[in-house]
């Protein structure tokens, strides 16, 4: 399965770094609505996708991740395997991450992580005259990282 690049570091209201600090991660995966389909492309067939729809449960725990000396964590996370379903194309991961300052303030931060192929987005936008007959175009081609990643446009990409 895939994971998820985690880049944390913990500090005090002033800056200065706090090493060995508990940050707890809660995570759920929740699936997909609907299976998708594409009848263009050669996208492995998730066999698993094709029962009825919300017959499966959202996976989700918690752990506990210790900062290094420097206050910093950077490391590669996916959800254990004995507590998780795998993961699926289509899925979205969320994290949630806490941490109680030495001010007892409670920092927490969430985002959603999309399960996908690529953190890139390939868009093939043809022009608005691209359905006359006989009339030639040129569609347009972009590059991005995934909107879920910040969505900013991939330069000097190669497709």
């Amino acid at each position: 399965g895939g994971s998820v690049s985690l880049s944390l570091a913990t500090r005090t209201l002033s800056g200065v770094p706090l090493g060995g600090a508990r940050v707890t991660l809660r995570w759920r995966v929740d699936g997909r609505p609907t299976p998708l389909t594409c009848s263009y492309c050669l996208l492995p067939r998730d066999e698993a996708a094709e029962g009825e729809e919300g017959e499966e449960l959202p996976s989700s725990g918690e752990e506990v991740l210790v900062t290094g000396g420097d206050g910093s964590l950077a490391a590669e996370w996916s959800p254990p395997p004995n507590a998780s379903r795998p993961l699926k194309l289509g899925d979205s991961l969320h994290l949630s991450f806490e941490w109680v300052g030495p001010t007892r303030e409670v920092v927490s931060r969430s985002l959603a992580v999309p399960v996908a192929l690529s953190e890139r987005t390939v868009r093939l936008e043809p022009p608005s005259h691209s359905e006359l007959p006989s009339v030639p175009f040129t569609p347009r081609l972009t590059v991005r990282r995934h909107e879920a990643l910040g969505g900013e446009p991939v330069a000097g990409a190669t497709v």
